[in-house]
């Protein structure tokens, strides 16, 4: 075994060691049960673990690297670089999905893949339930109102608000069990508590917080170029869209005159928005329809290779993402 192998094999372990969510949701089955530390000394031991690892990667020299090698030594570089440049701006202090998020779909993951029958998935899924009340109170003692913006923890509100229903009413129906049912019931009680507590301990930090959004120029221009390995800086990438849409506003203008007699495309298109589904149900239809469409196109002109067993399904997304993610979002199962 190589020496970037048994590095790369050390640092994952660490890593699903440490957001063994993550892990589960990776089809490591063996950590189905637990819910990440949230603490704040996980985060700051997450944080120098980060410069760490860094470290240790960086020292691998090319010799003896194949290209597979080099792309796996320079994409785990790229990632502990972004970790080490965001590490300052403390988003665990900021963000109270940083709690909400690993305690929701750590559940919801487990039904959505299903990797081990039914009666061990409940087991597991009890008991993250019992460990939410411990991560939504190292979420209360983390988030900080004069870090914390208030659009941000308005966000983290509404998906905490729908969090207590998922944990009490709907995840409980993942289970066709009766017994099973009602101890995920239970369970679901307990975690819904929780939430109703987190809930408003969120209220009063929304209306106390004085934080700010902004990532700043600098921080972002290191993301651009040492994680993302893009040219630009925050200011350069800022013009080239610019340019970009400008080049795509003239072409609408001409395209908006041709078509509809004008070049007001903001207009058309403004006319056009009023042609929408009119309940979340005839939504999803819609979604499905068109997704179907899309991939039989895919399939008939061979533009993308479609690999053997390969389905999409539309389903409604889990309430508590709702509120975080407004379009559709795509996840493997």
């Amino acid at each position: 075994m190589t020496d970037l192998q048994q590095l790369i094999d050390g640092f994952l372990e660490n890593e699903f060691e440490t957001s063994p969510v993550v892990a589960s949701g990776l089809g490591l089955t063996e950590y189905d049960h637990r819910l990440d530390d949230l603490s704040a000394e996980s985060f700051e031991n997450r944080d120098a673990d980060a410069a760490e690892w860094l470290a240790r990667f960086e020292a691998i020299p090319d010799d003896g690297l194949d290209a597979d090698g080099r792309i796996d030594r320079d994409l785990a570089i790229a990632m502990l670089r972004g970790r080490t440049i965001t590490a300052d701006w403390q988003g665990w202090k900021r963000d109270p999905l940083t709690y909400t998020s690993p305690a929701l779909g750590g559940l919801f993951g487990l039904f959505l893949h299903r990797l081990r029958p039914e009666a061990e998935l409940v087991d597991a899924a009890i008991a993250r339930l019992e460990q939410i009340p411990r991560a939504l109170e190292q979420g209360r003692e983390n988030i900080d109102p004069t870090l914390a913006h208030p659009l941000i923890v308005e966000r983290g509100l509404a998906s905490a608000k729908a969090g207590g229903r998922y944990v009490r009413d709907l995840l409980p129906n993942e289970v066709t069990d009766p017994e099973a049912q009602g101890r995920m019931r239970e369970a679901g009680a307990t975690a819904g508590e929780a939430f109703d507590a987190w809930v408003q301990h969120l209220d009063t930090v929304r209306q106390e917080a004085t934080g700010e959004w902004r990532f700043g120029e600098e921080r972002y221009t290191r993301l651009l170029r040492e994680k993302e390995n893009l040219p630009y800086d925050a200011r350069s990438l800022r013009q080239r869209g610019q340019a970009e849409y400008d080049r795509l506003d003239a072409e609408m203008r001409t395209l908006c005159l041709e078509a509809r007699g004008t070049e007001d495309w903001r207009a058309v298109l403004h006319e056009a928005n009023e042609d929408h589904p009119r309940t979340e149900e005839e939504m999803r239809v819609a979604y499905a329809d068109w997704t179907e469409r899309a991939r039989v196109f895919l399939e008939e002109t061979g533009l993308v290779t479609l690999p053997d067993g390969e389905r999409c399904v539309v389903e409604p997304s889990p309430v508590f993402q709702r509120p975080v993610i407004g379009v559709a979002s795509y996840m493997s199962s």
